[in-house]
């Protein structure tokens, strides 16, 4: 059973009332409904053409399946029917936290295309163990004309709305499925929020921003959380900077616990207005869109005004969760740091020992440090935009922002979170300096994306799904550049 979301949302957004859901599937008597697809081969990056035969409808959607396709599973008219069904209650849900995507859209027909098919990527059950769990195709919102009369001559386009879902090694209709689909939709949603709707294609919406909201959706529609991301996130938490991206693991880990917290810790109309477009019809895009929306929906009396302050307040969270002082605000109440979570054994984020320096951050990157008893702290940042706090564990330290040269005692056991806000790196000669022994200066990434897909995969004894999406808007908006559509 899926778990549900704790948002009022969830529980008003009309799920499947009155739905009929319809196989396609064909008789003896009757000719299958055949339709011709490009897609996308991710292992040789190339397009290339299938037949589909359609196979169900919901209320928002129409299910087609790869012909002789392979499948980890026998695709049965019950599968169909509860991944249509499943794919309604995401639609509902998705639409009210996020906004809407292109309706009737390009083909003019409100209901969404859902291609099941094996995903041509670099899978290997021996070598490779994960695989792309589906995508959605930006240009598939515009008609092959509209490409080629804006110079896209050697791109492909299905011109309706659709998903591309993997069934081999992905198992059609399981939450890991059902997930993928709620992630992905997001994407659509955001690409008509902030492209479409007010005809401005680049740059899109930042990378890491569009991630994290599509990292929230599976959560908010009964799927999640996703514990291989929170034990990869306390196990490695300052390799990468929030707002960079370089598309590996950790960044979506990372993402996914910056949303939740906002989501935690703030109602839910401010996740909503980081996506939707403003009635001023102008886009805001990363740090901007998450500002808008801070200033529009939370009141002065949070103490949230700007992206330092939330951000500050979700590394606290963070460092209370993983000491198991729950102080409110900072506490999250849709996932535990603690524990054990499908298959994953969690005791908080990693601290850092036995060193004086930081070291190199990423912007918008934090360390958490442990201070030992009866010494003192002091903070000395080279680099202008460093910043720091300190909290001891008696509750009675808590100081936001450490000033630079000043001496902070630890009576008890302390803890330290050091932060780069700034928008560019730190110098490899700007270190924060400590007094007492905290902070090793080693850089952590020591673990290839391979390694870290096989930890998950003996963990969980299943393939792996990557998610592209990123690869392909920054695909997108790279060709957009200097181009109408």
């Amino acid at each position: 059973m899926r778990k549900q979301a704790l948002k009022m949302i969830v529980l008003i957004a009309g799920l499947g009332v009155g739905f009929t859901y319809l196989l396609g599937g064909c008789t003896e008597d009757e000719e299958p409904v055949l339709e011709t697809f490009w897609c996308y081969d991710f292992k040789n990056e190339e397009s290339y053409q299938i037949e589909a035969e359609l196979k169900g409808t919901g209320t928002h959607c129409k299910l087609y399946l790869e012909q002789n396709t392979s499948s980890r599973i026998a695709i049965t008219a019950e599968i169909i029917a509860d991944i249509c069904q499943n794919f309604d209650d995401i639609y509902q849900i998705n639409r009210s936290c996020f906004g809407e995507e292109p309706n009737p859209g390009v083909d003019n027909d409100p209901q969404i295309t859902l291609l099941l098919l094996d995903i041509r990527d670099n899978y290997d059950p021996d070598t490779y163990r994960a695989y792309v769990a589906g995508y959605f195709e930006s240009f598939d919102c515009f008609t092959q004309e509209q490409l080629e009369n804006a110079g896209f001559q050697d791109v492909k386009t299905n011109a309706r709305e659709m998903f591309y879902m993997d069934v081999d090694p992905a198992i059609a209709g399981s939450n890991t499925f059902m997930s993928t689909l709620a992630h992905e939709f997001q994407h659509m949603i955001n690409f008509n929020q902030k492209c479409i709707l007010p005809q401005t294609y680049d740059p899109g919406e930042e990378i890491w921003l569009n991630e994290a909201m599509s990292e929230l959706a599976p959560f908010l529609c009964g799927y999640g959380p996703k514990y291989s991301r929170v034990n990869l996130y306390l196990s490695d938490p300052d390799s990468y900077g929030l707002t960079t991206w370089s598309g590996v693991l950790e960044d979506y880990a990372q993402s996914m616990m910056w949303s939740m917290y906002v989501y935690d810790r703030l109602a839910l109309n401010v996740i909503s207005d980081m996506v939707k477009l403003p009635p001023d019809g102008i886009p805001r895009y990363g740090l901007e869109a998450v500002e808008y929306s801070l200033e529009k929906n939370v009141p002065l009396s949070e103490g949230i005004t700007d992206f330092d302050d939330l951000y500050t307040e979700w590394n606290m969270t963070v460092l209370l969760d993983s000491l198991q002082i729950p102080i409110e605000p900072w506490h999250y109440h849709s996932i535990e740091l603690h524990g054990e979570h499908d298959g994953y054994t969690l005791n908080g984020v990693t601290m850092s020992h036995g060193s004086k320096s930081v070291g190199q951050l990423d912007a918008w990157a934090h360390r958490f440090f442990s201070c030992t008893p009866a010494t003192a702290v002091s903070f000395i940042p080279v680099n202008g935009s460093a910043s720091a706090f300190f909290s001891g564990s008696d509750q009675s330290g808590l100081v936001w922002d450490m000033l630079p040269d000043q001496w902070y005692s630890v009576t008890h056991k302390g803890f330290a979170v050091a932060r780069n806000p700034g928008n560019v790196f730190i110098s490899e000669a700007g270190y924060y300096n400590w007094t007492s022994s905290i902070a090793p200066t080693q850089n952590r990434r020591q673990k290839s994306q391979h390694e870290l897909i096989n930890e998950i995969y003996e963990l969980s004894g299943q393939p792996v799904p990557l998610d592209v999406g990123w690869k392909i808007q920054a695909r997108f908006h790279q060709l957009a550049l200097n181009k109408k559509l």
